[in-house]
């Protein structure tokens, strides 16, 4: 199995397209990103608050 920083993913311009990622790669980012409460959070929320991080 490959870890997710090396399966290949989709990118529109500079961003990552998230919603091409798994809820547990998207919480890998959220945690590198010391998001509070990423644990219980929905895809959508997760997406969300990475992209808002990111800015």
């Amino acid at each position: 199995m490959l870890h997710p920083k090396q399966v290949p993913v989709e990118k529109q311009g500079d961003k990552l397209n998230l919603r091409n990622l798994t809820v547990a790669e998207l919480k890998d980012i959220a945690k590198e990103n010391n998001i509070d409460g990423y644990s219980s959070m929905k895809k959508a929320e997760l997406i969300n608050f990475i992209e808002e991080s990111e800015t």
